[in-house]
């Protein structure tokens, strides 16, 4: 049986990327380290698959890369935005330089970094037919559970849910 229907595969191929193949930097990320306490200083903040090197000022964080087959270096100011949260403490924000929304990531692009709106990505479940959503499932699924070849039941999972 055919899947999809009488149209399936009919029209244009998306010309969008999806955010897995793009860099990002996670502002959350940077939080966490105490990257963000460093003022007046260069941090090299590195990530398995890119590198990028970050100056903190109280208010922005300058963002130097360079993509890979890129001849140029992208050196680009991203405002920072801090928001009380209910329980003390604060989150803090990139400010996307194109929309001026509050972001976590920005991507890099190869001539700015933007949000992923700005940077027209889209996620990669948001293109998976059914199977491929169920496959992802049992995945994260056997992952909770320590693995594919481990089945015993965590500790403090019910057993309803481990069955």
């Amino acid at each position: 049986m055919a899947r999809g229907g009488a149209r399936h595969g009919a029209g244009r191929r998306s010309i969008h990327l999806s955010t897995h193949q793009m860099h990002s930097l996670d502002v959350r990320h940077l939080a966490r380290h105490g990257y963000l306490d460093r003022d007046d200083e260069f941090t090299k903040v590195e990530y398995p698959s890119s590198t990028f090197e970050v100056h903190f000022d109280g208010a922005a964080v300058w963002l130097g890369y360079r993509q890979r087959g890129a001849t140029t270096d992208v050196t680009q100011r991203i405002e920072l935005a801090h928001q009380s949260c209910n329980f003390g403490g604060l989150r803090t924000w990139f400010i996307c330089p194109s929309c001026l929304r509050q972001c976590a990531l920005v991507y890099m692009g190869a001539s700015r970094a933007a949000c992923r709106k700005c940077q027209r990505l889209k996620y990669t479940s948001h293109a998976d037919d059914e199977l491929a959503a169920i496959h992802r499932k049992q995945l994260q699924l056997e992952a909770r559970l320590g693995g594919a070849n481990s089945w015993m039941r965590p500790k403090g999972m019910h057993e309803r849910t481990h069955q």
